[in-house]
């Protein structure tokens, strides 16, 4: 099978396919033809399979071709207008299938090609056809990766606001209690004054009313007493008597007016000075939220006053675990006294608490696990003093243990570099590490970079986060099933031991990759083949990739860039490593590209 296509954009960008001339056939621009020295190619069934990048290296379009035959001229078939619309690069492969029992005869596969010229036959061996790569299958995995990425982070997005949101109703909830109980008070003082003023008006009416009463009944009495008189006389009298009643009574009347408008008055003045002294006491108090937490988990948040003193909530420890010391305002590396501390701010209070049975240096370090299994607590505090350090070498670490960090732990290459296969490391949700589905990084926003610094040892398959910056010290390491590492073009730097005793055959360096450390890649016995993208010539040494698990150290083979090969061979790096130029076999003696 021969396919030979020449690239002539000249500006690195994929326009289309017209830009692919067959050598064979030099007037088919917009097609591809496939030809067999194989007198059997005609028996066989093919489909192409491409997958189209964009400049950032991203699948934009995957297309599979209907069955294809084989005829006359060979192969051909016309490339769809869709494809040619992305710049970047383009993995094409072409199978073979038997019209028999339609199983696959052979695959032929080229992948990120800007320029190749590719060269074989129709008879594969079969024994070959299991190690060749499927853009396909990698394809799906890759989105898949990045689609449950996706979702991860929306999770955490959406459980991050959730949680900020209940915060904020507590501590709303907290003011309208406030408020509440303050109202009250504000509507208890002034219905009891109101009530006295009420019972005062009522005792002064009803001795106006008295006095009236006493009136009316001297007035009956003179009325009695002038009986005998003349008519005349009696009525006068009378008429006299009638009129200074009623006199009498429009001044009672005059003053209960006077008096109602009086009472007003005052209840609008005690109601308003009642109102003004609550709120002045409301005004000058000073509210705090105090919040409890567990190894991360909020178990309790509400808002006191200023000064006040707080109980500890009720909670429940991990199996296997005891408290050590108590709770720790960690912002101060204080530990609570509940007897005697008041609340003065805004506080989170942090339960300091280990599994029973680990031993601590005398320094407060992490150096005895006591061959404990299953979920295992480290502590923040120990003797008052942070725990940041594990001993350099940690004894009695059982393999397949959960480890549950606190917040302090900041130095644990003891515990990454003791050879036991920890299953996976847990760190508290609001820490500086973020836990994502292929392993554990640094936050960004918390430590300025996005570091990898452990994956869990059952991984089998790791593709590393698309925004990371750096592989950290013993990252990936003592898991012998993992066989398949892929580092983003993000990476830059490369840490000791970053990976160590895996089972990887191959692994490529992206052209990002600026640092090297000694030992980045050691004891991967399996390893064989390095493919490095971009120029490392001056930052790698004899050390950087190396095998001592054997007699005789060894070392794997590097593939370099055609441009790069004589900067490795001036630094004689030549003397350590096999060095070989990638795509060899289409390049001159001179490493440049062979004349069609």
């Amino acid at each position: 099978m021969v396919l030979k296509f020449k690239y002539l954009s000249e500006d690195g960008r994929l326009e289309s396919y017209q830009n692919y001339t067959i050598a064979q056939n030099s007037s088919l621009s917009n097609s591809i033809v496939v030809t067999s020295t194989d007198p059997n190619a005609h028996n066989y069934k093919y489909c192409l399979e491409f997958l189209c990048y964009n400049y950032k290296n991203v699948p934009k379009t995957q297309y599979i071709s209907p069955i294809l035959e084989y005829s006359q001229e060979g192969i051909e078939f016309a490339i769809p207008a869709n494809l040619t619309q992305y710049k970047g690069h383009v993995d094409m492969q072409l199978t073979g299938y038997s019209p028999d029992d339609n199983k696959i005869v052979f695959k032929s596969i080229n992948k990120s090609a800007k320029a190749f010229d590719v060269e074989g036959s129709l008879n594969v061996l079969e024994s070959d056809i299991a190690n060749t790569p499927n853009i396909l299958t990698e394809f799906f995995d890759e989105l898949a990766f990045y689609r449950n990425t996706r979702d991860e982070l929306a999770q955490t997005v959406r459980q991050e606001t959730e949680e900020k949101l209940a915060v904020a109703a507590q501590r709303v909830e907290a003011v309208v209690q406030e408020v509440n109980a303050a109202t009250q008070e504000i509507e208890t003082n002034v219905n009891t004054t109101f009530q006295e003023i009420n019972d005062n008006v009522n005792a002064f009416t009803q001795q106006i009313d008295q006095k009236i009463s006493r009136v009316n009944v001297s007035v009956d009495s003179l009325s009695k007493q002038v009986a005998d008189i003349t008519n005349s006389s009696k009525q006068g009298i009378i008429n006299t008597a009638e009129s200074a009643k009623q006199e009498l009574s429009e001044i009672v009347d005059s003053i209960k007016q006077d008096f109602a408008t009086i009472r007003g008055e005052i209840a609008e003045t005690v109601k308003k000075e009642i109102i003004d002294s609550v709120q002045g006491i409301i005004q000058g108090d000073v509210f705090y939220k105090i919040t409890f937490r567990i190894n991360g988990e909020v178990i309790k948040s509400y808002t006191v006053r200023e000064g006040v003193k707080v109980q500890q909530p009720e909670f429940t420890l991990p199996n296997g675990c005891e408290v050590v010391e108590g709770w720790y305002d960690m912002s101060q590396d204080r530990l609570w006294d509940f007897d005697e501390d008041g609340v003065v701010n805004d506080v989170v209070l942090t339960l300091n608490y280990m599994s029973a049975g680990i031993g601590m240096s005398a320094a407060g370090k992490i150096k005895d696990f006591a061959n404990l299994t299953g979920d295992i607590y480290l502590p923040d505090y120990y003797n008052g003093k942070r725990v940041t350090h594990t001993e350099n070498t940690v004894t009695n670490l059982s393999d397949g243990v959960n480890l549950h960090f606190g917040y302090n732990l900041t130095y644990y290459l003891g515990i990454l570099s003791a050879g036991s296969q920890v299953k996976n490391l847990y760190f508290p949700k609001d820490s500086k590490m973020r836990n994502r589905a292929n392993g554990i990084y640094t936050d960004k926003a918390e430590v300025g970079l996005v570091s990898f610094i452990f994956t869990p040892r059952d991984t089998k398959t790791l593709y590393i986060q698309s925004d990371c910056q750096e592989l950290g010290v013993y990252a990936i390491s003592h898991n012998p099933n993992l066989t398949k590492i892929v580092i983003p073009p993000t990476v830059t730097s490369l840490g000791s031991y970053c990976i160590t005793n895996t089972g990887i055959t191959t692994i490529t360096i992206p052209a990002s990759v600026t640092y090297c450390n000694t030992g980045a890649f050691y004891n991967n016995v399996n390893l064989q083949s390095i493919y490095i993208e971009g120029d490392m010539s001056e930052i790698i040494t004899s050390a950087s990739f190396v095998d001592r698990t054997q007699t005789t150290m060894t070392r794997p083979t590097l593939y370099v860039r055609p441009e790069h090969y004589q900067k490795y061979i001036n630094r004689k790096l030549h003397n350590y490593y096999t060095i070989n130029v990638m795509s060899k076999e289409y390049l001159d003696a001179n490493y440049s590209a062979k004349e069609e």
